[in-house]
């Protein structure tokens, strides 16, 4: 688990790197992936905010849960940027 945490500016050449169990009031920005996830890949986020990261597949998250997120400026030219399920608030 990762708990107030910030990743920023991590590059991954291979796919599902940085699959996260879980992190908690945490920041991810500026990552990248060259397949899923430049954000990222799997788990459960909450009270975390994602932007600009970068991905084929899913530029903030992939196939993920997003619990009282903030999700902007992520790219992710063949899913359009974000892949996940979002928890309503």
């Amino acid at each position: 688990m990762l708990r107030n945490c910030t990743l920023t500016g991590n590059t991954q050449p291979t796919t599902e790197w940085h699959s996260l169990c879980r992190s908690t009031t945490g920041t991810l920005t500026g990552n990248s992936a060259y397949g899923d996830g430049g954000g990222a890949f799997s788990g459960t986020l909450k009270n975390c905010t994602l932007s600009a990261n970068s991905a084929s597949y899913g530029g903030g998250v992939f196939s993920g849960t997003l619990d009282n997120c903030i999700v902007y400026y992520n790219t992710g030219p063949l899913l359009r940027g974000q892949s996940m399920t979002a928890i309503p608030c």
